[in-house]
């Protein structure tokens, strides 16, 4: 028999999303808020004072990997990009993604698959984490295949599915 106290997640809300979180495990529960008339799936701002919490919630292994693929993947397909500010996002289905803070649009190629054009800053973002997510999981790792296919379900539902879509094809 164990005198041990039994852990409970911590809870706490963000901007119209309860943040459940355990280690290793993270969830949203959205309440009002939505993202650009997104009924499905909706994205909560990581809370600035946790950001330190963000990558071991969701990927704690390949935290470092993802990140420095990002940033490079944002320095290879999008021109203008010259570093900056990014903020943290969890997803209602479980899923994350980092995102340059920025207003306007960005010029973004993929040479690989000719894709050539302007998107927001929030669906580079988008179309970026997802090849560095795709990259980093070709080692079979779960976790990191499941976060890629939350933020394409994320991306599938965007106002900008259809350029995001094509970027990562």
């Amino acid at each position: 028999m164990s005198n041990r106290k039994k852990t409970h997640p911590l809870t706490i809300q963000v901007r119209g999303c309860f943040l459940l979180l355990h280690p290793h495990i993270m969830k949203t529960t959205p309440i009002t808020e939505s993202f650009e008339g997104n009924e499905h799936i909706k994205r909560c701002l990581w809370p600035t004072k946790r950001r330190m919490d963000f990558y071991p919630t969701f990927i704690p292994k390949q935290a470092m990997q993802f990140e420095g693929m990002v940033f490079r993947y944002m320095e290879e397909f999008c021109t203008p990009y010259k570093g900056g500010y990014w903020d943290f996002y969890a997803l209602s289905n479980g899923g994350f993604y980092i995102a340059l803070k920025k207003s306007g649009h960005i010029q973004v190629e993929n040479t690989m698959n000719y894709y050539k054009g302007e998107m927001s800053a929030d669906a580079a973002c988008i179309s970026i984490n997802l090849l560095a997510l795709c990259d980093c999981a070709s080692n079979g790792d779960m976790q990191l295949i499941k976060a890629f296919h939350h933020l394409r379900d994320y991306a599938k539902i965007h106002p900008e599915s259809r350029d995001i879509l094509r970027f990562i094809d």
